[in-house]
């Protein structure tokens, strides 16, 4: 079950990253593993090694803060790689394993022998610290502040780049939920009566679902009126530490996503977090309406309460890098209400936000105007940014540095010049 296919710099080689998700009962889980095809003699005597995770002990693993929770599933199993990325010396390869918020390091030196060398934590973001604010109520309003609750940051795209002659490695949090029948993750934080409340698994739309299971919640734990308030937010039920077992009653609350981009070293450390950057970038730009800040409808432009995710903010996922004049730049996109983020990452201990740019038209609505009025696909400007790759200048036909982004709903591809 592959999921991403990335070129090593050197172009000798292919790594593919296999995520292999389970069956939707679990009755069928396939180890996770990342292909390593050698096409440095040419595509005709190619040849593939896949390297997997069999090495690693499940218990060790959750020990050190790696999420383990499939039922019954072995490391092996449970992790699952959803991109891979090669670093600059085409000789370390470094694996994004998404619902496990970790990532996964690779020795690719002789690509006849390849193998994954670490599984490293990625931790967990506390908002209630300053500079992690966020908005995470659903009632219309901005109200960006700090709240008692984590973020997993479960990264989707990996990217590397060179400082001062070390590697690092940038990604956005975008957040998963593991959503089947054999296991529902996602639940809603809700009254229940009394002053008590639960995590609510509402998977009845899942064949075989249960239909509602309930997390309790420890209201002790939260300060007077703060389950509350965050009623109705999306976290999940299965918290760091439950394994794959009942987590009995929970005193912290867990949301899928950290809002915001990492800069990691060669070894998988935190180097630099942007803390709640993107909302403010969002809150703030001339392109985004208020009324739809942090709009997940991107094939829809009614702005309603209901549209606003606050399970996840301005939800991102593609990144790119690039250099220009010697300095590095990184590219965020955020999906669900669109916009690219540009960000000088030269110091990856001090990063700086350079510029925002949104082409959705928030005046159209897409599905009347496609549906109704037989418009272009593009009526509603570029809807839902996925895949984006930076051209350098002297690869560039104009002369100058460039952005290409691929939007997937609007099924439009878009060419930024980067000034």
């Amino acid at each position: 079950l592959p999921d991403l296919v990335e070129f090593t710099p050197d172009g000798d080689t292919v790594l593919v990253a296999n995520e292999g998700e389970p069956a939707s009962d679990y009755s069928e889980d396939p180890r996770g593993s990342v292909s390593v095809v050698d096409i440095s003699g040419g595509a005709g005597s190619a040849s593939s090694t896949s390297a997997g995770f069999g090495g690693f002990d499940a218990a060790s693993l959750r020990s050190e803060g790696v999420r383990i929770f499939g039922p019954g599933a072995t490391a092996a199993q449970d992790l699952e790689p959803e991109s891979v990325v090669a670093g600059p010396d085409s000789e370390t390869a470094y694996v994004s394993l998404q619902e496990n918020n970790a990532i996964g390091i690779m020795d690719i030196s002789d690509t006849s022998n390849p193998s994954v060398t670490d599984v490293v934590a990625l931790g967990y973001k506390d908002h209630s610290l300053p500079g992690n604010e966020l908005d995470a109520v659903e009632d219309g309003t901005i109200d960006i502040r700090n709240e008692p609750l984590f973020g997993m940051y479960q990264p989707d795209v990996l990217e590397t780049y060179r400082a001062d002659g070390e590697t690092y490695l940038v990604t956005a949090s975008e957040g998963d939920a593991r959503e089947y029948e054999g296991l529902f993750e996602t639940g809603i934080l809700t009254d229940t009566g009394g002053g008590d409340f639960a995590i609510v698994i509402d998977d009845e739309d899942i064949a075989g679902g249960s239909d509602t299971a309930n997390v309790d919640v420890d209201e002790s734990a939260f300060s007077s009126g703060v389950l509350s308030r965050l009623e109705g937010l999306e976290v999940t039920a299965r918290p760091p530490g439950s394994g794959d077992s009942d987590p009995g009653t929970v005193s912290e609350l867990y949301l899928f996503g950290g809002r915001s981009y990492l800069i990691l070293d060669s070894d998988g450390n935190q180097v630099f977090e942007s803390g709640d950057q993107f909302e403010q970038i969002v809150r703030n730009s001339d392109d985004v309406p208020d009324q739809q800040f942090n709009d997940d409808d991107n094939d829809n432009n009614d702005a309603d309460e209901d549209s606003e995710i606050s399970a996840s903010g301005p939800d991102r996922e593609g990144v790119a890098t690039g250099e220009i004049d010697g300095d590095t730049f990184a590219f965020v996109g955020f999906e669900e209400v669109g916009g690219i983020a540009m960000f000088d990452v030269t110091d990856p201990d001090a990063p700086t936000f350079v510029d925002y740019i949104n082409t959705r038209d928030f005046g159209v609505d897409p599905e009347t105007a496609i549906e109704d009025n037989n418009q272009p696909a593009s009526a509603a400007g570029d809807l839902a940014p996925e895949g984006l790759k930076f051209v350098p200048a002297a690869e560039s036909p104009s002369g100058d540095p460039l952005l290409i982004v691929g939007y997937e709903v609007s099924g439009t591809t878009a060419v930024y010049s980067v000034a």
